[in-house]
């Protein structure tokens, strides 16, 4: 038998209530498996940034104080030439002063003062795929006899640094969305906050970081950087402020990043670094 009119209409409307609540049910599911994750986080603060450069070097005699026979007495100055591999494109510069140390000696830093260096020539690939390579020569005070030719051990060199600045730890501006949270954010809601960053008088250059919103979702912060080195990387515009976590990228033992959702962290150490 036929179904009447009002009868189909209502068995159609049913049919659509069950298919709608199912994919409403899937979309709640959804979100809750999103707002469940757990992120790393670390917190902004305050302190200093330094890039330091370091790199294992070799003693050479420099100055040789001589006996009355002419046989060498002592070596009172000595050089130590190293390569140095950095990530970063070093601001080296000459009579800049760094300390060295060496095995035999663990516990004692001696002065090494830059004489010169030489930036050395990479493949041809691109920079972000190859470290930046420098030749080193110091000059090393070895005034009280301690230092013997052909030592070897590590130079430590700062050469630029930021006191007492906003930062926040670098792997936050590595941080990406998964793919499975990417439909729960809205970007274009920070369009607004960017075109404001971007036009901020302050300098650096923009970047965008995440925080956790308090239903557990990522929320997009545009800020503008400036000084950085691997783990810290000083703040000079925008909204975020000393005390806010940030989500931060983990780093795998071979130093590249992920974006696995893990337990969080707790705020990153103060000091220099």
């Amino acid at each position: 038998m036929a179904l009447s009119t009002n009868k189909t209409i209502f068995l159609i409307l049913g049919i659509f209530t069950v298919i709608g609540g199912a994919g409403a049910y899937y979309g709640y599911t959804q979100m809750r498996q999103v707002t469940s994750l757990k992120y790393r986080t670390m917190e902004v603060d305050r302190g200093d940034i330094s890039q330091i450069g370091t790199a294992t070097g070799t003693l050479t005699p420099l100055l040789v104080n001589t006996a009355p026979d002419g046989s060498p007495q002592e070596t009172v100055l000595m050089q130590l030439e190293a390569n140095m591999t950095s990530a970063q494109d070093l601001a080296l510069k000459e009579g800049q002063v760094g300390d060295f140390s060496v095995d035999a000696y663990p516990d004692r830093k001696f002065t090494a003062t830059l004489r010169q260096f030489n930036r050395l020539a990479t493949s041809t690939q691109s920079s972000a795929q190859n470290p930046n390579n420098y030749k080193l020569v110091l000059d090393v005070d070895n005034t009280e006899m301690l230092l013997k030719p052909g030592m070897t051990g590590q130079v430590r060199l700062v050469t630029e640094s930021r006191q007492d600045v906003l930062r926040l730890p670098s792997a936050a501006l590595s941080y990406r969305l998964p793919d499975e949270i990417r439909p729960f954010i809205e970007e274009s809601a920070e369009s607004s906050e960017a075109d404001e960053t971007a036009k901020s008088s302050e300098g650096g250059r923009n970047a965008r970081v995440y925080i956790l919103s308090p239903s557990n979702l990522p929320l997009p912060v545009n800020i503008k950087v400036g000084f950085s080195n691997p783990r810290y990387t000083e703040i000079v515009g925008g909204k975020l402020r000393s005390g806010i976590k940030v989500i931060v990228a983990n780093q795998d033992t071979s130093g590249n990043s992920s974006n696995n959702s893990s337990a969080s962290a707790g705020s990153a150490s103060n000091g220099k670094e």
